[in-house]
């Protein structure tokens, strides 16, 4: 079935970066993990997760990751995947229910809590594994912005409840979070076995990065969502919003919320190139953090670049339409 609307030419300097060798060991072990935490008895909740294929944007976001990081990494996305969709069953009680669940497993992610259900038990699971042999720095790191991405959806849940919409300039700084995508730049850290020292990991030239990255993908997301959350009357689409705030039919938003895409992509561009001088700022220049560094900024567009070629090949987007070319 073809799109109501024209894919836009989406604007992608980033080179092909391939998928990981270890990827379907990084399957096998996903299926055996999800077992192991009870995670798999609903079968609509299977099937969408072969749909989804965590384990493919696993290894395009980290092409060049051995197995025993990939599959750690991979745990972590297929959860996210998980939560996401258990997120949008449970969307139709009031906030205060989704508030609660959400924020047990920011508990349980932060160590303040033990697990109570099982996608508790398997984030415990995953975040202490990923935590063995890091920095507190790093691990709060993660901890951060895992616990930021759960806190968008008793937001999401309030306004739609509410019939409110955030103006676009909200929105992006919203889905900035709620895309769930900042752990798994940080990550990078980990796939590589690098752990940057704090001051250098918080530069504002890294912040800024990560943040637009994170922006892109959402907004990319949006794009290729936007028939299958207006189906399903979410509201929650850089599309919808712009449709409706500047009152433009679904191409016209489309074409909108393309240049945005273009533009974060710049930014995100000039704030990678900008990083080596802010390095030297703060470390001597024969540091080995300085190529760390520029190791963990070229993963960042591993991610960037592992996202839109996963929007084009995955099931979760493809399944109902023929993608333009």
């Amino acid at each position: 079935m073809p799109r109501s609307y024209e894919l836009p030419a989406l604007e992608m300097p980033l080179p092909e970066y391939g998928v990981a060798a270890a990827v379907d060991a990084a399957e096998t072990d996903m299926w055996n993990w999800l077992e192991s935490h009870r995670l798999l008895d609903d079968a609509v909740r299977r099937e969408r997760l072969v749909r989804t294929g965590p384990h493919y944007t696993t290894a395009l976001y980290y092409p060049h990751a051995g197995a025993d990081r990939l599959t750690v990494v991979n745990r972590y996305m297929a959860l996210a995947f998980l939560v996401d969709d258990f997120d949008e069953e449970i969307s139709a009680q009031d906030d205060a229910s989704v508030s609660e669940y959400c924020e047990d497993l920011v508990a349980v992610a932060c160590g303040t809590r033990p697990p109570s259900n099982g996608a508790g038990r398997a984030m415990a699971d995953v975040i202490g594994t990923l935590s063995q042999g890091r920095s507190l720095a790093w691990c709060e790191a993660v901890m951060h912005s895992v616990a930021q991405w759960l806190r968008t959806y008793p937001v999401q849940v309030r306004l739609a409840r509410a019939g409110k919409s955030m103006p676009l300039h909200q929105y992006v700084a919203h889905r900035r979070h709620g895309v769930g995508e900042i752990p798994f730049l940080h990550m990078h850290e980990y796939v590589q076995d690098v752990d940057l020292p704090a001051r250098v990991r918080n530069l504002p030239a890294l912040v800024y990065a990560r943040n637009r990255a994170s922006e892109w993908i959402g907004l990319l997301n949006d794009v290729f969502s936007l028939e299958k959350e207006e189906a399903v009357s979410y509201p929650h689409n850089a599309v919808l919003l712009v449709r409706q705030q500047r009152g433009l039919g679904t191409q016209d938003a489309v074409d909108v919320v393309n240049g945005v895409l273009s533009g974060l992509l710049a930014q995100f561009d000039a704030a990678c190139r900008t990083i080596p001088g802010q390095v030297r700022a703060v470390v001597n220049d024969d540091s080995p953090v300085v190529d760390d560094v520029m190791r963990i900024v070229e993963g960042y567009r591993h991610v960037v670049r592992g996202n839109f070629d996963y929007h084009y090949a995955s099931a979760r987007f493809t399944t109902r339409y023929e993608l333009a070319q």
